[in-house]
């Protein structure tokens, strides 16, 4: 295995995830390359059956692997990982991710020849079925938000930053790494492409997605949406990501009616009728409108 030198290093964070088909699909697509390409698979304090098989698994293939024992985070195990490589560009892959394109790799490796000094985001499906409806909150949004903004530019340039699917100069990456000061769930990618942004180095999104297996059942994913609005809630007054943080469009919201002085009558409100709201977002047809509401009634909360 041709590794002193790879021209790609692709680095797949785990927690408590199968990656026995999406390293199974990598390595044959990597078998078919001329270019030389590295796998790093990095447990995040996986615990239980699924790292042991994963480990199994791994044993006999070209696959560098790290059982962390301990959870270091979203941001810092990535960061590990690109610490790790040795790759010309670091492709970064989420563990709950599905690889269907057959030439998946191949049309990554077209694109960096191409777009040298360029960051590479190939975008995030969601499966066509729902695969549980104890997941429908997640596959909601997942389909009508996250499949359409994932990495794509808006109508006025920018670019909705997402770090489950991208590619990176590795020297670009050392220069900007995530912020390990983040350590729940939540917007380090989103200040990973401000930093992108403010260094005025280019993204651009191609059509190359992974598709998101990893739904989370309703509560859980409820659980994440609150860490990472409490992650948005402090970042507002940060001196360096403040400003940008600012322009997300929730966040304009909450200082407008704060602005308005009615922020606490809509907590008040919105929390009279919080556990009626939560009932219906884990409901067989979850409001998309009201999960908003909800974001914005966490958000006003954390800041009074």
């Amino acid at each position: 295995m041709a590794t002193d030198h790879p021209f790609l290093s692709i680095c797949i964070p785990v927690f408590n995830q199968d990656i026995r088909i999406l390293a199974s699909r990598l390595l044959a697509q990597k078998a078919l390359l001329s270019a030389a390409v590295e796998i790093l698979i990095a447990e995040d304090g996986s615990t239980g059956r699924i790292q042991q098989e994963n480990s199994r698994f791994i044993e006999d293939k070209e696959v560098k692997y790290f059982p962390e024992k301990e959870n270091k985070g979203r941001s810092a195990i990535r960061n590990f990982l690109a610490d790790k490589s040795s790759g010309e560009y670091l492709l970064f892959i989420d563990g709950d991710s599905a690889v269907e394109k057959t030439d998946f790799l191949s049309d990554y490796l077209d694109e960096l020849k191409k777009h040298t000094g360029t960051v590479i985001c190939g975008g995030t499906k969601f499966p066509e079925c729902l695969p549980d409806d104890g997941c429908r909150l997640h596959y909601m949004y997942g389909t009508k938000v996250i499949q359409r903004l994932h990495s794509k530019q808006d109508k006025a340039g920018n670019i909705h930053f997402m770090a489950s699917n991208f590619a990176i100069p590795a020297g670009i990456f050392h220069r900007i790494r995530f912020d390990e000061g983040l350590k729940e769930y939540g917007h380090e990618d989103t200040i990973f492409g401000f930093l992108l942004t403010s260094l005025n180095i280019p993204i651009i999104s191609i059509d190359n997605p992974v598709i998101h297996e990893g739904l989370d059942e309703n509560n859980l994913f409820l659980k994440k949406t609150f860490q990472a609005v409490d992650n948005l809630g402090r970042l507002i007054d940060d001196k360096t990501y403040g400003p940008y943080v600012r322009n997300i469009s929730l966040v304009r919201i909450a200082a407008r009616l704060r602005q308005w002085k009615a922020d606490r009558l809509y907590t008040l409100f919105f929390g009279i009728a919080k556990s009626m709201v939560l009932r219906q977002l884990k409901s067989e047809k979850p409001s998309l409108i009201l999960f908003q509401a909800y974001k914005l009634y966490l958000l006003l909360k954390s800041q009074q």
